[in-house]
């Protein structure tokens, strides 16, 4: 959660290129940020490809803010991790971050590494991270969120911001690699990978599954689609790995110096901004600051909720940013979903309750009729010291005889 920064696109987009940039970096694995639909040749092979039972179980936090402790009792509570906070349990599937992993707490250093271990022990593909706005003010050098504490531990203002752009650093690598933008994640893998770039053309084929996926955005996805982006998520996705990338590629006597207090000047920038870097990455209304689906009014948001899942190719939008401090709630008939509790101890007195979206998904073929299938999802929000709350179910029969 931070301050919607329009004053600071307004700013950044008036910055020179400073010149002189530092040694190129390694080749980059783009798949995170670039990868297609299977291409499915008809109806009938993509029946065959859902033609066994399947279940998926997803966890979802929000914003956790340095608190390691916390960070560790919603995951347990959820079932992702056994009571060590290290070992999967293996009855989750996929587990998510909608981002703000850094800032406030002392201890987002620990939660960033217990990310990286869950990719190592769950697999790369089945951990998804979403870049916070805090995440990014970090990099760009905006530390009045930083806990001092934290800068203490890792040893002073230069080598944490190391951390950050020293392209050889695991935390700046894994930032760069595995944290996107946006996340689409489907519901069934026939749908194709996480983060595979939606494609109408093949929503015949996919029939009435062609939308069952899941959007993460840290604020959310505009309710007016931005100009930048024709392919979701892929290019959303793109310009934030390019502007990190960039950021990362300067020379460290070029590094911005970080803005400590509220008082202190912005951060100069060292890039040369584009219009998508501005629109994607700083614009009041772009994905890691956006905050329409959390406070406009219901009849103004509500009423282009199914174009934007539509145009974007999922079922439902999933964010964080914008704190609710007594639990999980949902806009929209339940088409929005925002999870940002204030679950972080660093807020205090102020502090929200622990909390975590799972959602339980299932489809299997309706029995003795090979062209219809049972679809059913449930969304549970998972408290750690309250009862669990059912929020979403529904069952459905999906018949792929209808064109």
């Amino acid at each position: 959660m931070g301050p919607i920064p329009l004053v600071l696109w307004l700013f950044f987009s008036t910055l020179c290129i400073l010149p002189t940039y530092g040694a190129a970096l390694p080749s980059l694995n783009t798949n995170r940020t670039h990868q297609l639909l299977p291409r499915i040749a008809n109806r009938k092979d993509f029946i065959e490809k859902i033609s066994q039972p399947f279940r998926r179980v997803i966890v979802i936090v929000g914003d956790l803010h340095g608190d390691y402790k916390v960070t560790c009792e919603i995951l347990i509570e959820a079932r992702v991790v056994k009571d060590d906070c290290l070992t999967p349990t293996g009855e989750v599937d996929i587990v998510a971050s909608t981002g703000d992993i850094a800032d406030r707490g002392k201890d987002a250093m620990l939660i960033f590494h217990l990310f990286e271990h869950l990719r190592t022990t769950m697999g790369s593909e089945n951990v998804v991270n979403v870049l916070g706005n805090h995440e990014w003010l970090n990099i760009f050098g905006d530390w009045t969120h930083v806990n001092l504490a934290e800068i203490a531990e890792e040893g002073g203002i230069e080598k944490r911001q190391r951390l950050f752009l020293d392209p050889q650093e695991p935390l700046a690598e894994t930032l760069r690699e595995n944290y996107v933008v946006s996340a689409r994640i489907p519901l069934h893998p026939a749908l194709g990978p996480i983060n595979a770039e939606y494609d109408a053309e093949q929503d015949d084929i996919f029939g009435p599954l062609s939308h069952a996926v899941l959007s993460l955005t840290h604020g959310g996805l505009p309710v007016d689609p931005l100009d930048a982006v024709e392919r979701y998520p892929t290019d959303l996705n793109v310009v934030g790995k390019d502007l990190i990338t960039r950021y990362q590629s300067i020379e460290e006597e070029f590094w911005p110096k970080p803005r400590m207090t509220e008082s202190d000047p912005l951060p100069s920038a060292p890039v040369l901004l584009t219009t998508e870097d501005v629109s994607v990455m700083f614009e009041s209304f772009g994905p890691l600051w956006n905050r329409e689906w959390a406070l406009f009014p219901e009849d103004i948001i509500c009423d282009g909720i199914d174009e934007v899942l539509w145009l974007h190719g999922v079922r439902s939008l999933i964010m964080g940013h914008t704190i609710n401090r007594y639990g999980i709630w949902t806009r929209c008939e339940d088409k929005v979903n925002l999870i940002d509790t204030g679950m972080s101890s660093a807020f205090g007195d102020h502090r929200g309750v622990a909390s975590a979206l799972k959602i339980e998904y299932s489809l299997k073929p309706k029995e003795g009729e090979p062209l219809k299938f049972i679809e059913e999802e449930t969304r549970t929000a998972v408290y750690t010291h309250r009862p669990h709350e059912g929020i979403y179910h529904k069952v459905k029969e999906l018949n792929f005889e209808e064109k």
